[in-house]
C-alpha cells in the first residue's frame, strides 16, 4: 500500500494553488506569501492556450496548446521551438499514464504517481527519493466543519534549481491526468471549486 511521501529537506519550498484549477491560477509561496508563478488560459472552441509565467516577468516561461479531438498537443518553451508535448514528455497520452518522464540538461526526470494521488518526481540517479512533490486539494471534516486544503508543490534544493521546468511539466502531466487542458472544461470546472486565497493566507 502507498503512504504519503515527505521530502527530506529541513527547509523546503512549498508553493500553494490559489485556485484548484491548474489551468487558471497562481503558485504562491507558503512562507511569507509572495505570487510566484502565473498560470494563464486563453479557450477557443478549438483549443485550450495557457501561458505560464513567472511573476516577474511579462515573457511567459511556457505556452501550452491543447486540441480538442483533432491535431497533437503543442509546448513552446522559453528560448525554443514549438514542438509535440509527446516529443518533451514520454508517456504523455490520452490514458495518462505512468510514469512520464522528460529530459532537462543531460538528465532524465520522472513523475510517478502513488495511490494517494500524489504525484513525485524523481531524478535517474535516485529512484528512491523524490525531489518534489505535488498534493492534490483536500477537503476534510475537522471540529464538525468542512475544511478545504489547496493543492500544493513541495521542492527540496536540487528541485529549486530547476524550479521552471519541474512547475510547467507538472502543469502539463496532471492536466493530462485530468483531462483538465481539454477545450471546455476550463469554465466548467471554475465553478466546481472556490478561491482559496483565504487559505492561503491563513496557513501563513
Amino acid at each position: 500500500m502507498d503512504s504519503q511521501v515527505t521530502l527530506v529537506n529541513p527547509d523546503p519550498l512549498v508553493m500553494l494553488f490559489s485556485r484548484d484549477n491548474i489551468k487558471g491560477t497562481e503558485l504562491i509561496r507558503r512562507r511569507g506569501g509572495g505570487i510566484l508563478y502565473k498560470v494563464v488560459p486563453d479557450e477557443t472552441l478549438s483549443s485550450l492556450k495557457t501561458s505560464v509565467y513567472r511573476a516577474d516577468s511579462d515573457t511567459p516561461m511556457a505556452f501550452i496548446e491543447t486540441k480538442n479531438i483533432c491535431g497533437r498537443d503543442k509546448i513552446t518553451l522559453r528560448g525554443g521551438t514549438r514542438q509535440n508535448i509527446t516529443d518533451w514528455i514520454s508517456g504523455y497520452s490520452i490514458l495518462g499514464s505512468f510514469p512520464m518522464t522528460f529530459n532537462n540538461n543531460g538528465r532524465r526526470y520522472i513523475w510517478r504517481k502513488n495511490k494517494i494521488q500524489q504525484l513525485n518526481l524523481y531524478n535517474d540517479y535516485d529512484p528512491e527519493n523524490p525531489i518534489a512533490t505535488y498534493e492534490r486539494s483536500k477537503r476534510r471534516v475537522i471540529d464538525g466543519g468542512l475544511k478545504s486544503f489547496p493543492a500544493s508543490l513541495t521542492l527540496n534544493d536540487e528541485a529549486t534549481e530547476i524550479q521552471d521546468i519541474i512547475v510547467i511539466s507538472l502543469l502539463v502531466v496532471e492536466g493530462r491526468i485530468r483531462g483538465d487542458f481539454r477545450p471546455g472544461s476550463y469554465r466548467k470546472s471554475l465553478s466546481l471549486w472556490p478561491d482559496t486565497i483565504d487559505i492561503v493566507a491563513n496557513r501563513g
